[in-house]
């Protein structure tokens, strides 16, 4: 991970005009103490937060104490996308407007305490897709409509039971295979069978995505 080298600390909110805006983007800064909680906290019309490729420490610890922990809790939030933090090991969610959300990320426990609006979900990085984390999704896989998810099957087969997803209507699979891999396409079976509501009309919709390395370059189909 590389960053610009500029620290984002907590006191960036003493400029008032910043508590007003609606979304916040942050990207490839060094980002000290409690800055997300005080984003979320102090700006009161927020509804959209992007935060790219960061990385954490605690307050007064720049370079030496990894923050590991993160908690979302807004009324407002609506967006959120966590994409590339890879020192943080744990995210709370409290949001209960939240309707879309974006991870990208492996070793990460999220807790969704309250997300009961979330419709919107993409997983990128292998995250949802160990055994151990096939549970990320009891929370709102009745109430998902949109869900996008991309896995290596190189790296670590997919499982084959899954929860049901009884209202998604737009599935999007993006995955890459160590060669053309046309077997391995079968361990997408279970998965799709999930969707039910995918198989009852034409103005439900879905998409796989592949990718393989042949002769060292990178094809797709």
């Amino acid at each position: 991970m590389e960053t610009n080298g500029y620290i984002l600390r907590q006191d960036f909110l003493s400029n008032n005009r910043i508590t007003t805006l609606k979304t916040i983007h942050l990207e490839t800064l060094v980002v000290e103490g409690d800055v997300v909680e005080h984003v979320l906290s102090n700006c009161l019309n927020l509804d959209r937060l992007t935060v790219n490729n960061c990385i954490f420490y605690l307050c007064g610890s720049v370079g030496i104490l990894p923050k590991t922990q993160v908690v979302v809790s807004s009324s407002k939030l609506k967006h959120l996308e966590l994409y590339d933090c890879d020192n943080i090991k744990s995210i709370q969610i409290s949001a209960p407007n939240l309707t879309w959300f974006k991870f990208m990320g492996v070793d990460t426990k999220i807790q969704y305490t309250s997300v009961p609006a979330l419709v919107n979900v993409t997983f990128e990085g292998g995250y949802w897709y160990h055994d151990r984390k096939l549970n990320v999704f009891s929370n709102f896989s009745n109430q998902l409509e949109q869900l996008s998810l991309s896995w290596s099957l190189k790296k670590k087969s997919l499982p084959t039971k899954f929860p049901s997803f009884p209202n998604v209507k737009q599935l999007g699979i993006y995955v890459t295979l160590l060669k053309d891999g046309k077997d391995d396409l079968l361990a997408l079976i279970p998965f799709i069978e999930a969707c039910p509501v995918l198989h009852t009309g034409f103005s439900h919709s879905w998409t796989i995505k592949i990718a393989w390395k042949e002769g060292g370059k990178v094809c797709t189909k």
